[in-house]
């Protein structure tokens, strides 16, 4: 017989309830928690005193049902044998007070432990608690019910006729009140109590990051890499695009610090997160989304209109840059990965006229060997509300007037000139991300941050403010004909067309 675990679960009288001989002293619940909490095998636990319980009718069926057992063990065969013996021995009737006693539940996960070291840990003094008064706790889910069980709050317990308890009468090494509204909110949405497959779960359905879980349980996370991997990769698949994204193209000579720029940006729009959390960088060799994660930056560096067109397409990087974008779904090793980006930070050498103006004209795609013709630079004039000229020691800002003013001025900008700001100088004088360069380049960039958020608060109030009264006249005509004939014959209509 297996007689260890990873769960306990104890209850026992302070006096007997069928003798009234004293088990347990008044302090022992102080002294208990005294002990478990210098006790190492010990990894959490919770107890109460039971002292306004009543026995109920299943309590009292129980009951009888164990004696009529233990009766068979005498081999007493007398006719009133039986009936005496319940008498006798029958102190649990329905309706009347159940002494006081005391539930403990305790865990020592992940480490297997037998019941008698439990008993140990359990027992000091005159306070003796035998292996029958502790219960291993097993099956999935089991130590939670355990302590749900505590305060009799659960619904079969409360259709009982139960008495409930407060939380605030549990006694615990871990916040207790939270873990009864956790445990409810969990029952509610489906999620898992199991600390593994929640883990799981929140990577999947609610889009938990990796680095998140290895902040919050490192071993956790070493030992279902793979899995959360999986998850997460299914995660992103299945993810909705943002409502609304924004692209920023920086352009200037190399050494001006344009990388450093765009990570300075990026940092400012989500500010308060790590790196990694917040943006993740496309090189200038060959577009790569191997490691995309969710982030919700991407840094495309060092990119040529050509180059980005031959790597990506042109309609895979419309959409890409679609300011209302829809899934899009990028191959990468082994699978494929959905960007859900807000925002797109581009930068190169190439001014922004001779960048916009390639990437809308007519090439040659040795992808597909086909020759493609040119489009309406607008398309490519409207996705990028600011462009930023970068120099040693200023940089411009140009604001795009169709954003600004919801107009269709796609190709007119209003220009900010000559904001001071010198990143060479700014890295040499303090580390990267330290308090102090994140203090000056906060204040370095603060007129695109403030004006990048005027237009994306902009857009936001515009969807929400739109009327649906607006769109009373769709799906009415004028005329219904009879045939394409009439259509025709029709002298007006054909005025109409031409």
């Amino acid at each position: 017989m297996n007689n260890t675990g990873r769960a306990f679960n104890m209850s026992q009288f302070f006096t007997n309830p069928k003798t009234g001989e004293p088990l347990l002293s008044e302090d022992y619940p102080f002294e208990l928690k005294r002990k478990l909490d210098k006790e190492p095998i010990v990894k959490s636990y919770a107890m109460i005193v039971h002292d306004n319980d009543v026995y109920t009718k299943e309590d009292e069926e129980e009951h009888i049902y164990r004696l009529r057992k233990e009766y068979r063990k005498t081999n007493d065969s007398s006719e009133d044998g039986l009936s005496n013996y319940i008498e006798e021995n029958q102190y649990i009737y329905a309706g009347k007070i159940k002494p006081k006693h005391i539930h403990v539940v305790l865990s020592t996960a992940p480490t297997s432990t037998s019941l008698s070291r439990i008993c140990e840990a359990v027992s000091f003094d005159n306070n003796i608690i035998p292996a029958n008064c502790i219960d291993i706790a097993k099956g999935r889910g089991a130590y939670d019910d355990c302590l749900i069980y505590l305060t009799h709050i659960d619904d079969r317990q409360q259709a009982k006729g139960k008495y409930l308890y407060d939380a605030k009468d549990v006694v615990s090494n871990f916040d207790f009140e939270k873990f009864v509204i956790d445990y409810y909110n969990d029952l509610k949405t489906g999620k898992p109590r199991n600390k593994r497959l929640r883990m799981l779960y929140e990577v999947r359905n609610e889009g938990k990051t990796l680095n998140q879980c290895c902040d919050e349980d490192f071993d956790l996370y070493i030992k279902s890499y793979d899995k959360l991997k999986k998850m997460r990769l299914e995660f992103l698949k299945n993810a909705d695009p943002p409502e609304l994204r924004f692209n920023i193209y920086v352009y200037g000579e190399g050494g001006v610090g344009k990388d450093i720029l765009c990570r300075i940006l990026a940092r400012q729009f989500f500010p308060g997160r790590k790196d990694e959390d917040i943006f993740y960088v496309v090189g200038a060799n060959k577009v790569s989304f191997e490691g995309y994660d969710g982030q919700p930056v991407i840094i495309w560096s060092d990119r040529r209109a050509g180059g980005l067109i031959s790597e990506l397409g042109r309609e895979n990087l419309l959409n890409i840059l679609d300011p209302h974008p829809q899934k899009t779904i990028q191959h990468i090793k082994y699978g494929s990965v959905n960007l859900i980006n807000s925002i797109n930070i581009i930068n190169g050498q190439e001014t922004y006229d001779t960048f916009l103006n390639s990437l809308s004209g007519e090439y040659y795609s040795y992808r597909d060997d086909r020759q493609y013709s040119s489009e309406d630079k607008k398309q490519f004039y409207r996705r990028f509300p600011i462009i930023l000229p970068v120099r040693e020691k200023d940089y411009d800002l140009y604001v795009n007037k169709g954003w600004i003013n919801n107009s269709h001025e796609f190709k007119d900008y209003i220009v900010y000139k000559n904001i001071r700001m010198n990143l060479s100088k700014l890295v040499k004088t303090f580390p990267e991300n330290g308090n102090e360069f994140n203090k000056v380049a906060s204040k370095a960039v603060e007129n695109v941050v403030e004006t990048a958020n005027l237009i994306i608060d902009k857009q936001n109030k515009d969807f929400e403010q739109k009327d649906i009264n607006e769109f009373e006249e769709y799906g009415r005509y004028e005329k219904k004909y009879n045939g394409l004939y009439e259509v025709s014959c029709d002298a007006e209509y054909n005025r109409y067309r031409r």
